[in-house]
């Protein structure tokens, strides 16, 4: 079983796989970029998300030594999310790609004072809000909102409008300390809060708030 894409131009166009013998898309952007999942070459039970762009399938990788991860949905600013998992076993942690780079922990991007695990990102938007599962210490499982905190979304309580390094992240699932932002974060007006995201360096994740339930 292979992915595919049609257009009325073209017809039906084979994706290819990782080197299995079975894959699956879960989302095309606007762009025509394609998400999902693929076997790889050898591995019974074992697979990885992939970003298929202009003809090419990527290998997005895992995290760590989890086994296996799927992209769930890209957005017009390539952003991907996704999840790995154990086959027939459970949901691990959830995950973000930006520009086909390697995937983070989405839980090492969370700012602190959540005691709620990310397990899967299920959609991301074209303002960088993803909808996802998460688990609580007690193993109830909770839809989540993740809010990220750059200059469309100022204000966000909690949110450490720095940006972090995906290299230090991607394979670690312990979360990375941070400081409150409420705390250290001067009274800025917006548009002073904007000027100095921008001014932020470019190679770096946003690190995302998540709204406390009700």
């Amino acid at each position: 079983m292979h992915p595919f894409i049609w257009s009325k131009a073209e017809g039906m166009k084979d994706l290819g796989t990782l080197g299995g013998t079975y894959g699956h898309p879960d989302w095309i952007n606007d762009v025509g970029e394609v998400v999902g999942f693929a076997k790889i070459a050898g591995v019974q039970n074992g697979g990885h998300a992939f970003l298929w762009r202009q003809g090419v399938m990527t290998d997005l990788g895992t995290i760590g030594t989890d086994p296996a991860s799927e992209a769930f949905s890209i957005n017009a600013q390539g952003q991907i999310v996704g999840g790995t998992f154990i086959f027939f076993g459970p949901d691990l942690h959830g995950f973000l790609s930006e520009n086909g780079g390697p995937i983070v922990d989405l839980n090492n991007l969370v700012v602190p004072g959540s005691d709620l695990t990310v397990t899967t990102g299920l959609v991301i938007n074209d303002r960088g809000e993803i909808a996802g599962r998460g688990i609580l210490p007690d193993g109830d499982y909770h839809a989540i909102l993740l809010i990220p905190c750059d200059e469309n979304h100022l204000d966000i309580a909690g949110c450490d409008y720095s940006l972090v390094d995906a290299a230090a992240v991607q394979s670690s699932t312990a979360p990375i300390p941070t400081a409150n932002a409420a705390a250290t974060q001067p009274n800025l007006t917006p548009n002073e809060m904007k000027d100095r995201i921008r001014a932020l360096p470019t190679k770096g994740n946003r690190r995302f708030g998540v709204p406390a339930p009700e």
